[in-house]
């Protein structure tokens, strides 16, 4: 076997941040794989069998502190003391494929038959966000960052360009502690004299590969978009007990989902009151093969779609709109749409 390095893995949901056995109410543990942290094993299993191809990773450390003063100045020892708990912010930007890719070193091993890695992106399956309620441990950099909270999740359309996907974490129980490690990448199963099969363009989705359902065409001409973007956001509170640094939960105060979509013209023009869409509108993520991306997240033959939990339902409102026109160009539209989830 020969290994690449790219990719991140996100593990399942679930109320102790442990992962959960396939099919099972048994927390999985691996002793092969353990990272050293706050005193503490942390153990983690790839799970998917899949993992995001991310094109980007970033963890953000953060003193939460204020200057220790004294009588007389500063205290030279301790210049600044803890206030909150370390502030860890994770960023990750991926593209969608349903490639089997594999962990398939250092511990990690391909296992047939998993779910996929985009359950963050669900809140009504098992194992999913369940509205930001849930929490996820993820691996990235030879590194474990436990009760991870999904702080907002974007989907960039594009054609000819793959979809391109941006998520925020919260990690209420990063590496930390002064805890000496080297950051690596992570190894990924290919076939020894292959071609790279893990990067099959046709295994990824395409924004020209998508396909519109729903009322587009009350917005503006469906021949005439060039991007979408839809987002997400989980609006939250941290309630922290006394005896424990971290906090017992992350409340979710509001959720709202918001959809951009940039083309060359506009079916109604903006009243005071907003426009309500009388139905949904929905984004079919195919790859280009064609083939619509599904999800199995307890690997029980149950399939759900990936893109149902990027869909604006009926009830939604235009919010915004703008056009201009620059000379000897085309007329450009921008339409905004938000919807309220709680």
């Amino acid at each position: 076997m020969t290994y690449d390095k790219f990719g991140v893995l996100i593990g399942f949901a679930n109320e102790s941040g442990k992962l959960y056995n396939v099919g099972s109410e048994d927390p999985i543990f691996y002793n092969d794989v353990s990272l050293q942290g706050k005193g503490k094993n942390r153990f983690f299993k790839g799970v998917g069998g899949r993992m995001l191809h991310a094109t980007d990773f970033s963890a953000d450390f953060a003193m939460q502190s204020e200057l220790n003063k004294k009588a007389g100045g500063v205290d030279v020892d301790k210049q600044y003391k803890k206030t909150e708990a370390l502030s860890c912010s994770i960023n990750v930007e991926f593209l969608i494929t349903d490639n089997e890719v594999s962990a398939g070193a250092d511990g990690f091993s391909g296992v047939s038959g998993f779910g996929d890695p985009y359950l963050f992106l669900r809140d009504d399956i098992v194992s999913g966000n369940a509205t930001g309620r849930n929490y996820f441990p993820i691996y990235a950099g030879d590194q474990v960052f436990n009760k991870c909270y999904l702080q907002n999740f974007s989907v960039d359309i594009k054609p000819f360009r793959p979809v391109r996907c941006r998520a925020s974490f919260k990690s209420f129980d990063p590496p930390n502690s002064g805890v000496k490690s080297d950051l690596k990448g992570l190894p990924v199963f290919q076939i020894s004299g292959s071609a790279n099969y893990n990067m099959s363009p046709e295994s990824f989705v395409y924004g020209h590969t998508c396909e519109l359902s729903g009322v587009w065409d009350e917005l503006t001409n469906t021949d005439s978009i060039s991007q979408i973007t839809f987002s997400r956001t989980y609006g939250r509170k941290e309630v922290y007990c006394l005896g424990s640094p971290e906090p017992r939960e992350s409340l979710v105060t509001n959720v709202e989902n918001q959809l951009s979509i940039k083309a060359t013209g506009l079916k109604q023009m903006l009243s005071d009151d907003g426009l309500k869409i009388q139905s949904g509108l929905a984004i079919i993520l195919k790859n280009g093969n064609g083939t619509r991306i599904e999800t199995d997240p307890l690997a029980n033959g149950t399939k759900y779609f990936l893109d149902e939990g990027i869909s604006m339902k009926s009830g939604a409102y235009v919010v915004n709109q703008s056009f201009s026109n620059k000379a000897g160009g085309t007329v450009e539209s921008s339409i905004t749409l938000r919807e309220g989830i709680i």
